[in-house]
């Protein structure tokens, strides 16, 4: 956390509490997205139990650790929650194959968390019959998903950050396999394709609208989405900039 007073760097967890039902006092390796509800519990994801490690050039790139996961089929991601009032962190759900995106519902009864690897985004209920339940929302998704958002008219924004890539049918040869990783400590990426879209889905996760960059020529690699006072806005994981587009 950012304290905006002193512009200080405040860590607010760092491994499960001892109390949590699910991996109690285990390492937080590689947080990923955030939300925080109304009554200020903070839920947030952690990808995978691979850490990030710095790559070629110095920089702490979350690419590596994607690599690993996916190589290895790691399905160690986690959605968990951090309560300001108690200070304790509990781990809600896991073994999700790179958990990414996590939202909270409108009316703060669910939330929505991406399984990136697995094209596919779950429902989890924070009230009513169904609490503590984890569901499928919607599966089968044309690419990768990222980042999730409200959107202002009450249904949800999700990111995707790449079609289906070629590169996924080598995966069965393990020699093939062992290359790919070393990729990222040598600075290198293998071939992929490329492509801008932003979907829209329904409460009930059925798709409303989507808009795409078919070659990803001004917009690509959509990590997150943000609607606010009538524009949209993008951010990508392989570039240094934020695009946006006016919906109104």
């Amino acid at each position: 956390m950012l304290e905006q007073a002193t512009g200080k760097v405040v860590i607010l967890a760092s491994q499960v509490s001892d109390d949590s039902p699910l991996d109690p006092g285990s390492v937080i390796n590689y947080a990923n997205d955030a939300d925080i509800a109304e009554d200020g519990t903070i839920y947030f994801t952690t990808s995978s139990d691979i850490p990030v490690v710095p790559n070629a050039f110095g920089f702490w790139d979350t690419y590596a650790s994607f690599t690993l996961t996916m190589l290895q089929g790691s399905v160690t991601g986690r959605l968990l929650s951090y309560s300001p009032k108690t200070k304790k962190t509990h781990v809600l759900a896991g073994d999700m194959f790179y958990a990414n995106g996590v939202v909270v519902a409108h009316d703060q009864s669910f939330l929505l968390v991406v399984e990136t690897m697995s094209v596919t985004i779950h429902k989890y209920w924070l009230k009513g019959p169904k609490k503590g339940q984890m569901e499928v929302w919607i599966s089968n998704l044309p690419g990768f998903p990222d980042g999730i958002s409200q959107s202002e008219d009450g249904n949800y924004w999700v990111a995707m950050a790449g079609p289906n890539q070629p590169f996924v049918k080598a995966l069965p040869y393990r020699f093939l396999r062992f290359i790919f990783a070393w990729l990222p400590k040598l600075g290198l990426r293998p071939a992929t394709k490329v492509y801008g879209m932003v979907i829209k889905i329904s409460p009930e996760g059925k798709v409303l609208d989507h808009l795409m960059d078919t070659d990803g020529s001004v917009v690509n690699f959509i990590s997150a989405v943000t609607e606010h006072n009538g524009r949209l806005f993008f951010g990508n994981v392989a570039g240094d900039y934020v695009s946006y587009i006016d919906t109104k």
